[in-house]
């Protein structure tokens, strides 16, 4: 079931959010969503739920479990594939290039030397650093950027 809950300030809606987060998912293992619009938010929102969820009275030993911080655009990946088994549960479409699993493994495939053409200056890998590690972080630049900059994106196309 989507909740969509709006405020002025996010101390608003915490009260709430632990309200419906203590009422516990139909599936118990299935995680709950709360979808936030930066990862500071996403920092604060955990920390204050770890406080209040499971903790006892006028205490802050809670424990946050099972319990997903997506940004918007994890959440609109799910929408639309969920609409796209909607319309055509029979339809195996193949999955979308921008989905960040995909792009990680197309970024990794040009940065360690599979892009043609493609200069990539990545320096030297941290120890304890992988390209993989490498990779996923620029595919979730890269994710970001097609959430909250399209139209850039769309002109690296042209």
């Amino acid at each position: 079931m989507l909740r969509v809950t709006v405020a002025d300030r996010p101390e608003d809606l915490l009260d709430l959010l632990v309200d419906g987060l203590n009422a516990g998912p139909v599936d118990p293992f299935a995680a709950d969503w709360v979808t936030v619009p930066n990862l500071g938010m996403r920092n604060w929102l955990q920390q204050q739920l770890s406080q209040r969820l499971g903790a006892a009275a006028g205490r802050c030993d809670g424990l946050l479990a099972n319990v997903a911080t997506p940004l918007p655009g994890a959440l609109r990946w799910r929408v639309l594939d969920a609409l796209r088994d909607l319309e055509d549960p029979l339809d195996h479409q193949p999955d979308d290039p921008w989905q960040l699993s995909r792009l990680t493994w197309t970024v990794l495939e040009v940065i360690s030397g599979g892009g043609d053409g493609v200069d990539v200056r990545l320096g030297t890998v941290p120890v304890g650093g992988t390209l993989a590690a490498r990779a996923a972080a620029i595919a979730e630049l890269f994710d970001r950027y097609s959430v909250h900059r399209p139209a850039m994106v769309q002109r690296w196309i042209l």
